[in-house]
């Protein structure tokens, strides 16, 4: 038992964080906060996603033209 504490004081110096236990404390708070985080993740990827594929169908007939722009 004395290997695992001074492991744990070694990564955690100082104990448990105080955001950490806020964020434990009230499980249901927790997971509606976890779900507002990763629906805005989500809907980040897909507005990139979305913005990738305009680009690259407006900017590949353009780039197959081959034309001299002088």
């Amino acid at each position: 038992m004395g290997i695992l504490k001074k492991a744990y004081e070694r990564i955690i110096p100082l104990g448990i964080p105080l955001s950490w236990l806020q964020l434990t404390g009230e499980k249901k708070r927790f997971y509606v906060a976890l779900a507002g985080i990763t629906f805005a993740v989500a809907m980040m990827l897909f507005q990139m996603g979305l913005r990738a594929a305009l680009f690259k169908q407006v900017i590949a007939p353009i780039a197959l033209l081959n034309a001299d722009f002088r």
